[in-house]
C-alpha cells in the first residue's frame, strides 16, 4: 500500500503547537501549549470584547477596549519565545501580560464596576500549572501578586470612567457574567491540557517499557507476553503458531575490530531489513544483544522456513558500509512450530536448539526444529 502524505495541521494547531519539539516531554509540551493557548486567548478576548464594546457604543466601553489592544499587539511575542526555546521567559511573559491586560481594562475605563479584577483569582489558579517546579519562589510570589491585587481592589475599588454609569444594567450583568463563564471555561481548557499530557505521558511509558531503544523494536519483555498471549489464542482457535530465532553470525568479531557504534549500526539495519518483511500482526523484538525473535501468527512451519529463508536470503545480499566499505551480515535462525500439548518453555528451547544447529552447521542458514 503506497503512503499518503500527512494532512496538513490546522493553522490552530501550529499556533498551539508553536515552538513544540518531537523529543520534547509530555511536562515540557504541556506547558508549551498551555503557554501557547493563554496568548491565543488573550488576543481572542480582547478582539471579541472591543467588537461588543464597539457595537454598545459606550465611551467608556470602547475607552477601555482600545486600551487593551496593545496586549494584543503583544501577545505573539509569547510563540517567538517558544520557538527560540525562551520557555521560562514565554511562561512569564504570557502571565505578566495577562495580569497587565487586566490593569488597562480597568484603567481605560471599565474600573471595578464590571468585575473585571476576577481574572487575578483565575491566574492565581494557573500559576502553578503553567511554572514550572524550579520556579517555585516566583511562582509564589505571583500567586501573592494576583490574590493581593484581587483583594485591594475588591476592598477599595477603582474609579470607573463616567459614561459607565450610562450603560444599561443588563450590559452591566452581561459582562460580569461574561467574565465568570471565560474564567470558568479557560481554567477548563488548562485543566483538558494538563490531563491530556498526563494521559500521553503515561502511554509514552508503556511504550518506552516495551520497545527496544536502540532499534525501536519490542524488546524481551512485550515479546514474551505476546508469546503467552498469541500461544493462548492459537490453543483456544485451533491456529498454527511459529516462531524464529535470528541471531547475528560474528557479531563479537564486528564489536571488537569496528567499535561498538558499527556493532549498533549493524543492528539498526538487520531490524529495519526484518521490519521490511513481517505482516502487521506479526510480532517482531530484539530480545538480546544481536538475538532476534519473530512470532508469526496463522503460520504453519513451511510458510515460516520461506519467510526467514527470504529475510536470511535478502540480508545476505544487502551491503552495509562500514568504515567506508561494503560489507554483508549474515544470520543463523531456528524455527519451531507450536506443539499441541507443549509449553512455550519448551517451545521456545526447541527453536534455541535449532538456532544452535544452525550455528553449528557453519552459520548463515535456517534450521527447523525436531
Amino acid at each position: 500500500m503506497a503512503a499518503t502524505a500527512a494532512p496538513r495541521p490546522s493553522l490552530l494547531w501550529r499556533v498551539l503547537l508553536a515552538g513544540v519539539r518531537p523529543d520534547d516531554s509530555a511536562t515540557t509540551r504541556r506547558k508549551m501549549l498551555q503557554v501557547n493557548a493563554g496568548a491565543l486567548l488573550t488576543v481572542l478576548a480582547i478582539v471579541v470584547y472591543n467588537l461588543a464594546f464597539w457595537w454598545s457604543g459606550n465611551a467608556a466601553l470602547i475607552s477601555s477596549g482600545l486600551w487593551q489592544l496593545p496586549a494584543a499587539a503583544l501577545a505573539p511575542l509569547t510563540w517567538w519565545l517558544n520557538a527560540r526555546r525562551q520557555l521560562s521567559w514565554a511562561r512569564w511573559f504570557v502571565l505578566l501580560l495577562a495580569m497587565v491586560d487586566v490593569l488597562l481594562g480597568m484603567g481605560g475605563g471599565q474600573g471595578s464596576s464590571t468585575h473585571i479584577h476576577a481574572y487575578y483569582l483565575l491566574f492565581a489558579i494557573l500559576v502553578p500549572t503553567i511554572l514550572s517546579a524550579e520556579e517555585r519562589w516566583g511562582m509564589a510570589l505571583l500567586v501573592a501578586a494576583n490574590l493581593g491585587a484581587y483583594a485591594l481592589i475588591a476592598r477599595f475599588g477603582w474609579p470607573a470612567h463616567p459614561d459607565m454609569a450610562l450603560l444599561p444594567a443588563a450590559w452591566h450583568e452581561g459582562l460580569m457574567l461574561s467574565m465568570l463563564m471565560s474564567c470558568v471555561l479557560i481554567a477548563v481548557a488548562m485543566t483538558l491540557l494538563t490531563e491530556a499530557a498526563v494521559a500521553e505521558n503515561e502511554a509514552r511509558l508503556q511504550t518506552l517499557a516495551g520497545t527496544d531503544g536502540l532499534t525501536g523494536l519490542a524488546n524481551r519483555r512485550l515479546f514474551l507476553q505476546a508469546l503467552t498471549h498469541e500461544s493462548e489464542r492459537a490453543r483456544r482457535e485451533g491456529r498454527q503458531l511459529s516462531v524464529a530465532i535470528v541471531d547475528v553470525d560474528h557479531f563479537k568479531r564486528i564489536n571488537d575490530h569496528h567499535g561498538h557504534d558499527i556493532g549498533d549500526q549493524a543492528l539498526v539495519h538487520l531490524a529495519s531489513h526484518l521490519r521490511s518483511l513481517v505482516r502487521p500482526y506479526d510480532v517482531l523484538a530484539r530480545i538480546g544483544g544481536e538475538e532476534f525473535a519473530l512470532l508469526l501468527p496463522d503460520t504453519q512451519l513451511r510458510e515460516a522456513v520461506s519467510v526467514t529463508e527470504r529475510f536470511r536470503g535478502t540480508l545476505a545480499g544487502t551491503a552495509l558500509l562500514i568504515d567506508g566499505r561494503p560489507r554483508t551480515l549474515t544470520v543463523s535462525v531456528g524455527v519451531a512450530q507450536l506443539g499441541r500439548h507443549e509449553t512455550v518453555d519448551d517451545w521456545l528451547r526447541r527453536a534455541d536448539q535449532a538456532l544452535y544447529t544452525a550455528k553449528h552447521e557453519g552459520r548463515n542458514r535456517v534450521r527447523v526444529a525436531v
